[in-house]
């Protein structure tokens, strides 16, 4: 069974961009905008709602409901090259 990559730490920066660090040592900066679309992501345009996440068994995740998950995140990102790598 392979295992599932988590986030470790989630650091708020600026704007919507959150520093993320993995379990394995890889570290990035998730610009969240694009994502937030949509009835669940919407809400999180409002920067007092958006500063509300927080770490919940390896993602990151919202009051509303809306989430990340970290392989893809992680993944995405890693082949992409779409945001920076720390």
């Amino acid at each position: 069974m392979t295992k599932m990559t988590e986030i470790v730490r989630a650091t708020y920066l600026h704007d919507y961009v959150i520093n993320v660090a993995f379990d394995d040592g890889y570290e990035m900066n998730y610009n969240v905008e694009l994502a937030l679309t949509g009835e669940i992501g919407s809400p999180l345009r409002d920067m007092n709602l958006f500063k509300q996440f927080r770490l919940e068994g390896g993602a990151l995740v919202w009051p509303n409901g809306f989430d990340t998950c970290p392989d893809y995140l992680r993944h995405h990102y890693e082949l992409e090259g779409a945001e920076e790598h720390v």
